[in-house]
């Protein structure tokens, strides 16, 4: 998870202190987002101004449109920093998030299972490597 903001507003963070001064936007389905950055960095500072929307998607629109730097995993917002909309100027930290595939049969007794984990494991490890490149 890291901090991304519009490229202009970037050019004027000097240091990860300075994301404080902005208006934060953060996701109601995930509220603790920031104060988990902040703890996992070391950054104190307290927000000036914070702004809660519904959903991912909405802070990164927001973030978009200048409002200010929304805080999201990799995955969610990659595709709005591949086409240079938004930019992490402090990349992405670990958050301890963790996904797991539920299956009612075992890998071993499904080949359409094997399948499914192979590609997901495909991707997740794509997703950890441009994550890091960030």
């Amino acid at each position: 998870m890291g901090p991304v903001c519009r490229p202009d507003l970037a050019a004027r963070l000097t240091g990860a202190a300075d994301v404080s001064k902005a208006t934060l936007l953060q996701a109601d389905t995930r509220p603790q987002a920031w104060d988990d950055w902040r703890r996992i960095t070391g950054m104190k500072a307290e927000p000036a101004s914070q702004q809660t929307l519904e959903h991912f998607y909405l802070t990164l629109q927001a973030a978009a449109a200048g409002v200010g730097v929304a805080i999201a995993p990799y995955a969610v917002v990659r595709d709005d920093l591949d086409r240079g909309q938004l930019v992490a100027p402090f990349g992405f930290v670990p958050d301890g998030t963790s996904y797991h595939l539920l299956s009612r049969r075992p890998p071993e007794q499904d080949a359409r299972v094997r399948q499914l984990t192979a590609w997901l494991r495909t991707q997740t490890t794509q997703l950890e490597t441009d994550s890091d490149q960030a």
